[in-house]
């Protein structure tokens, strides 16, 4: 790969990257006067919103590319090498009740990466 063509890549990867964060940055919980958002931890969450009605677990493996510099005939040349890695993963669920929409929220190696809501709760109110 010519340099050129390696900084175009390495651009447009950043770009997406960005647009990544930004597209979850919103993903957030409110659990009475307190939120909880993309990041925080599951004790955090717990603390606010107290224990999820349930639980799943599960490992992905994913392909994540990064760049390699490596020597070549003239110098060194940048390459792009695949990874497989493991990535924990959690999905807890909140059943607020009849009144609130459930809310399902993501764990990817201990961090909240999402929230989104489901259908009205079908949990009585306590």
């Amino acid at each position: 790969m010519t340099h050129g063509l390696l900084t175009h890549l390495a651009l447009a990867l950043g770009a997406l990257a960005i647009a990544d964060s930004h597209a979850h940055a919103d993903d957030s919980l409110r659990c009475g006067t307190r939120l909880v958002v993309a990041g925080d931890a599951p004790y955090q969450v717990r603390t606010v919103c107290g224990n999820p009605d349930d639980v799943q677990q599960r490992t992905e493996q994913r392909t994540v590319r990064r760049a390699v510099t490596l020597p070549c005939r003239i110098g060194y040349c940048q390459s792009l090498v695949e990874d497989s890695i493991s990535i924990n993963v959690e999905e807890w669920t909140y059943d607020f009740g009849p009144q609130r929409l459930v809310q399902y929220l993501t764990f990817e190696n201990g961090r909240l990466v999402r929230v989104h809501s489901g259908n009205y709760g079908r949990k009585p109110p306590t």
